[in-house]
């Protein structure tokens, strides 16, 4: 009889172990999948700021052109300026000495 009661034991413990196996088995296969789902969702995130990153680049290219520009176009106007200037003060010049 203890031989049987051992036997049983046994065999309580086998089953008990298979079971803890089989859960903690279904438990890192989950863990596995969402591993996976998370590794995902963070190549599209990696992707995008990637897209993100490059339009930025780009925008910023856009800006900076135009801010070249604009400062080319001040500078022709502060020069056409000082040539009106300078055209406006000789011609008051002529003007006084042929009033003269």
């Amino acid at each position: 009889m203890s031989k049987n009661f051992v036997i049983v034991i046994l065999a309580i413990l086998c089953v008990g172990f298979f079971f803890y196996g089989l859960i903690q088995k279904i438990e890192a296969e989950k863990q596995a999948e969402l591993a996976i789902a998370q590794t995902k969702i963070a190549m599209e995130c990696a992707s995008m700021m990637q897209q993100k990153d490059k339009e930025l680049t780009s925008r910023n290219e856009q800006l900076m052109h135009a801010l070249n520009e604009a400062r080319i176009a001040r500078d022709r106007e502060q020069e056409n300026l000082k040539k009106a200037n300078e055209l406006y003060e000789k011609t008051v010049k002529k003007a006084e000495q042929s009033r003269k």
